[in-house]
């Protein structure tokens, strides 16, 4: 044996040892090692019947939603086929961002299969076994079109792109279509809750408690643990953890898919509906926008949501061309003295000077504007939107002048 094949013999023994795990296993996870070309790691596998109830809902529920609506829920076109297709991932990590050194020590994924739902989870026991790791998930990332995530957009996935990049194997992470339920989440909740984290989502949405959590701030440090001591107990606690992270995905895809579905049949909280009304709106889809604001104010008992609602249904008239009633909510709006707001004398205004024309009218309208202002001093108004409404009163002044060949006394710029 020359020294070329003693060193090529070498560096194979040298390779086989930096992937061998050295761990030592004390039973408490209930999985199995798998091996690949790159070396070991550890699966845990769970499968749940669709009787299976998590919340307010059974996974059955879940295995059918609107795909249109999907679109509504993403605010563009996710061009998918088959739910099938769906495969909902989330991660656990050494790290709270996605910077250069954080890995993800574990990888849960989930998918449905005839009439179950399966989780596989994918352990790094030592940072030696990252590479098969991600080697068993691309593996999986392949037999399925889109992913479904909770901020994945942000983190995980980012992450997982980033230490694909790094371990030198290809992966198509990136360009599959993501379905972030981050972000229709917070859209929907974000009126009537002050944190949208999946946790608070949990408890407030889908009524799930979790007993005996650990909280993911801890994990990292959880995880360092382990690879210091092999105790295992932590280690359950993130891998329950995890599962529930992937079930809660499941149900809270299709809660969200119902409720943009069909706002007004089945959204029973008020601000809910609003935001509806307000996600509507942007995607142009103006009936279904004015029927939740409408249904609000018939419901509701808040002033201030009712005002809201107003505001958004007069700009929508406006929008529309539907002057009449743009004019009969701000011309309501101004005669209420419950409440001040500035817009409606500012696009009564605007509609009498650009619209009928009536200069007089338009101006009255600013001046009550701007007396009601300083009368109420409104604090949380910027200086330039009452400016707007002064320089406005000097511009019709103006034009009257212009008009009636009189000479006005212009106030003081």
């Amino acid at each position: 044996m020359n020294l070329r094949e003693k060193l090529i013999k070498l560096r194979g023994q040298k390779k086989k040892e930096e992937t061998k795990n050295t761990k030592k296993q004390n039973d408490l996870l209930k999985g199995r090692e798998i091996k690949n070309k790159f070396g070991t790691c550890f699966l845990i596998e769970n499968e749940y019947d669709v009787n299976y109830k998590h919340g307010i809902l059974k996974i059955k529920d879940a295995m059918e939603v609107n795909k249109k609506t999907i679109n509504k829920m993403c605010n563009k076109r996710v061009f998918l086929k088959e739910l099938k297709k769906i495969l909902y991932i989330d991660t656990e990590t050494t790290g709270l961002s996605s910077g250069v050194g954080t890995i993800a020590f574990l990888i849960g994924v989930g998918y449905f299969k005839d009439d179950k739902f399966l989780i596989k989870q994918y352990f790094i026991r030592d940072f030696n076994e990252e590479k098969s790791v991600l080697y068993e998930i691309q593996k999986i990332l392949k037999k399925f079109t889109h992913l479904v995530t909770y901020n994945g957009k942000s983190f995980d996935i980012p992450l997982l792109h980033g230490r694909y990049i790094f371990n030198n194997i290809k992966s198509n992470i990136k360009n599959m279509c993501n379905i972030d339920l981050l972000h229709p989440t917070r859209r929907l909740f974000k009126e009537r809750l002050i944190k949208c984290n999946l946790n608070n989502i949990e408890k407030e949405i889908l009524n799930v408690k979790r007993i005996d959590d650990i909280e993911g701030r801890l994990i990292p440090k959880a995880y360092f643990n382990y690879l210091k001591t092999s105790d295992e107990k932590e280690i359950v606690k993130i891998m329950k953890h995890n599962k529930i992270d992937i079930i809660s995905m499941v149900v809270l895809f299709k809660v969200i898919n119902k409720l943009y579905e069909n706002p007004t049949v089945n959204v029973e909280n008020l601000k809910d509906l609003y935001s509806l009304g307000k996600i509507h709106e942007k995607l142009f889809e103006y009936d279904t926008s004015i029927d939740c604001y409408l249904k609000v104010l018939e419901k509701s008992d808040s002033e201030f949501l009712k005002n809201r609602c107003l505001k958004q249904l007069s700009f929508i008239y406006k929008r529309n061309k539907n002057y009449k009633k743009a004019t009969k909510i701000w011309e309501h709006l101004i005669k209420d003295k419950i409440t001040f707001e500035l817009y409606p004398y500012e696009e009564l205004a605007k509609y009498h000077e650009h619209k009928t024309k009536n200069f007089k009218k338009a101006l009255e309208i600013t001046g009550k504007g701007i007396n009601s202002f300083y009368k109420f001093k409104m604090m949380g108004y910027k200086k330039e939107e009452i400016e707007k409404l002064e320089y406005r009163k000097r511009r019709l002044l103006r034009k009257l002048n212009k008009n009636n060949n009189k000479k006005i006394t212009l106030p003081p710029l």
